[in-house]
């Protein structure tokens, strides 16, 4: 039988899991002391009910350490990490990538700096780290600007060995669809002790989710889950995706969420519930592995379409030291047509992940550029890498897009 993979799938969780459980200060502390391992530095860890609200601290420090309000960032994130920003009372402004990467413009970012002097400046890391993070880090030390990593996707990023990263802290995201996964859920590092005496007078009334606050995600969750399970999306969704593909019609894997520039949901505010932490801490050993399966399958595909790859002189080493959540490559113009050929032959892959926030409506008029990374989203198509994509598999999926890559030709 033909093995059919989705493009994305949610890692294992417990049916009870959504159930009431009762809260332990042991427990937190437990898997508190499983992270600091894990992160291998000097941190102090806080555990997040919401991981956005991560984003949001870190605004808000940052602005009020500064005179200015300012704050930079990729545009290719999503709608809620730029109004994470807003909410906290301070202003987005896009910094642009290098051509065909995610990585910031070394350049344009020390221009926007001198020329704005802000606040902060928030680096999101995606399949690989910001290739240039040290020197990143050594531009935002020299002229007093604070560094945030949004490491939403990037759980397990270390540090190169020779480079001693100053930041004021890091944000990981445990939702739903992340390696290390629970409905909602997150936490910020760090190892700044003024801005972690800020983090706990800030959160240290926030009220733990109830169990009934993680419903509405539970149920999409639930949903995708079966959609993707191996026999279900054998027999029906990459069946459905193969229709639509004839016609012509994406798979939209994810929509943007509906949000409301300015407003906040209250239950961003918050610690994890009991059941969270459990769930968590009961498979927080497992990152280890699942990272090393997606730097083996991203190697598989690294080896076969090493010419197409997004990023700035992407090689084997940029592999070691990254998530590989995806692995993105980048086809120009002829994406759609090689995208819909891969649909239509049963291998799911994805268009796009992020959006770019400075082409939506009510984030098109903030400050800063967004040309390259918009054309490069443009070109995108993700690959899969999760445990259940073999190396047989990646083979087979490169063979057969170089093949239809080659046919346009």
């Amino acid at each position: 039988m033909r093995d059919y993979q989705p493009r994305q799938i949610v890692y294992p969780l417990k049916i009870t899991s959504i159930l009431p459980q009762k809260f332990s200060f042991c427990s937190e502390k437990k898997l508190v002391s499983k992270f600091s391992k894990i992160l291998k530095g000097n941190y102090e860890i806080f555990l997040l009910g919401r991981a956005r609200i991560g984003i949001h601290l870190a605004a808000k420090y940052a602005i009020a350490e500064s005179s200015s309000r300012d704050i930079l960032l990729s545009p290719f994130t999503i709608p809620e990490v730029v109004n994470m920003i807003i909410t906290a009372g301070a202003n987005p402004v896009f910094v642009d990538s290098f051509e065909k990467s995610f990585d910031l413009d070394i350049g344009a970012l020390e221009s926007e700096i001198q020329i704005r002097c802000p606040a902060a400046l928030i680096v999101t890391h995606y399949h690989f780290n910001q290739k240039r993070l040290f020197e990143i880090s050594v531009i935002c030390r020299k002229y007093g600007v604070l560094l945030i990593e949004d490491s939403a996707i990037a759980m397990m990023q270390p540090d190169r060995d020779d480079e001693k990263i100053v930041r004021t802290c890091k944000i990981f995201s445990f939702s739903a669809f992340k390696a290390l996964n629970y409905f909602y859920g997150g936490l910020i590092a760090s190892e700044d002790d003024r801005f972690n005496d800020f983090v706990k007078r800030e959160i240290m009334e926030y009220p733990r989710l109830t169990q009934s606050q993680y419903l509405g995600q539970a149920l999409k969750t639930m949903i995708y889950a079966l959609a993707t399970n191996q026999l279900i999306f054998s027999i029906l969704t990459r069946r459905i995706y193969s229709r639509s593909a004839r016609r012509r019609i994406p798979i939209a894997h994810r929509k943007p969420a509906p949000t409301v520039i300015g407003e906040i949901e209250v239950s961003c505010f918050s610690k994890p519930s009991a059941a969270a932490i459990i769930e968590l801490d009961s498979k927080v050993e497992n990152l280890v592995v699942n990272c090393y399966h997606r730097r083996k399958i991203s190697k598989v595909y690294f080896e076969l379409l090493s010419e197409l790859v997004v990023g700035s002189n992407a090689n084997v080493s940029d592999i070691e030291l990254g998530s590989c959540f995806n692995f993105p490559i980048y086809l120009g113009d002829k994406r759609d047509s090689v995208y819909f050929d891969l649909l239509v032959a049963g291998y799911d892959v994805g268009r796009h992940m992020y959006d770019n926030c400075h082409s939506l409506p009510g984030m098109d008029t903030f400050c800063g550029s967004a040309e390259r990374i918009e054309k490069t989203r443009q070109g995108l198509l993700w690959l899969p890498t999760h445990p259940k994509i073999t190396a047989e598999y990646a083979k087979k999926l490169s063979e057969k897009l170089l093949s239809s890559l080659n046919n346009l030709s």
